[in-house]
């Protein structure tokens, strides 16, 4: 039996909703934005790297290399070969134009975040799902979910968390960061009486 028909049998099964052109668009944007993101972390590496063969040293941080490379390239101009301070220069100018490509992107996100019904609508559903699991845990956020359920409800509650959840998915973003929980976050039920 073909896989689509199956499951069309099964009363159990959920489907997806189909993306409307605008929500394929507004993540095809985030796409974008994050493979750009990784291209100036590697170009950001790439330089430090090249520099540190010629023993100039730069802070770690993306912000660092933008702001301080002009000005050391000035001050090393004379202890480094004319080749490689043409090089750096080359990749500066890169980076400055790869830093505008995100930064329009970023107003592009900003712009579909402030009434994105549908992003709020998946956060919302989403922490209300993992707040069945919030009574059986025992670690800080299912004790805040559930003393906040307490106190203000269940809707409330799980606003509240999908907001928590928005900012860390904005943090994770911003950083170019992805989140797999290391061993030591993985908190297990509390043991019934």
């Amino acid at each position: 039996m073909p896989v689509d028909r199956e499951a069309v049998q099964r009363p159990s099964m959920r489907f997806v909703p189909v993306k409307s052109p605008e929500q394929q668009a507004e993540l095809a944007v985030h796409r974008i934005r994050r493979r750009l993101m990784g291209q100036r972390t590697a170009l950001i590496n790439q330089l430090r790297g090249l520099l540190a063969e010629y023993g100039v040293v730069l802070p770690q941080g993306a912000s660092h290399v933008p702001s301080k490379l002009p000005a050391l390239l000035e001050d090393c101009s004379e202890s480094l070969p004319p080749l490689a301070v043409e090089l750096f220069r080359d990749l500066y100018e890169e980076l400055v134009q790869l830093e505008q490509r995100i930064d329009a992107h970023e107003r592009r996100v900003e712009l579909s975040k402030r009434g994105d019904v549908y992003l709020r609508t998946l956060l919302v559903h989403g922490a209300g799902s993992a707040m069945r699991h919030t009574p059986k845990r025992n670690d800080p956020k299912s004790r805040w979910v559930e003393q906040l359920r307490r106190r203000r409800g269940e809707s409330i509650a799980a606003v509240a968390l999908a907001a928590k959840h928005a900012r860390i998915l904005w943090a994770l973003m911003v950083r170019g960061e992805s989140s797999s929980p290391s061993a030591s976050h993985i908190v297990e039920p509390q043991p019934s009486i």
